[in-house]
């Protein structure tokens, strides 16, 4: 999967960071803008438990997000789209990514949210 972490502030203040993903990855990019560092961080170390062996897969519920996570694959479901106007405002609300690919992913935007600027 092709992405780009984009610094989108005109200054060095106030950075603001944004995921640049395929149109088809709409649902993470929303679910990574939507979720908090905290619960984002929750995710990934449950993510790196499944991959690690110590459970088969793990099911998660954030603030906005389910994740179904397995060993090959993750499944993030938007918990909100159903009850927002237009139903849904997406065209997805699901998305099924690879496991490894996802964590790359967090630990880099969780990172950028994290550290200094």
């Amino acid at each position: 999967m092709e992405y780009k972490i984009i610094n989108t502030s005109k200054t060095s203040e106030n950075i603001k960071w944004r995921i640049g993903l395929p149109p088809d990855m709409e649902v993470l990019e929303t679910f990574l803008l939507a979720e908090s560092v905290s619960v984002l961080s929750t995710f990934l170390q449950d993510i790196e438990s499944v991959l690690n062996g110590m459970y088969e897969h793990l099911e998660d519920c954030g603030d906005i997000f389910y994740l179904n996570i397995e060993r090959d694959t993750t499944q993030i479901k938007d918990t909100l789209a159903e009850f927002l106007e237009p139903v849904p405002p997406i065209q997805e609300t699901e998305l099924t990514v690879h496991t490894n690919e996802l964590k790359d992913i967090m630990k880099i935007w969780i990172e950028k949210h994290t550290s200094p600027h």
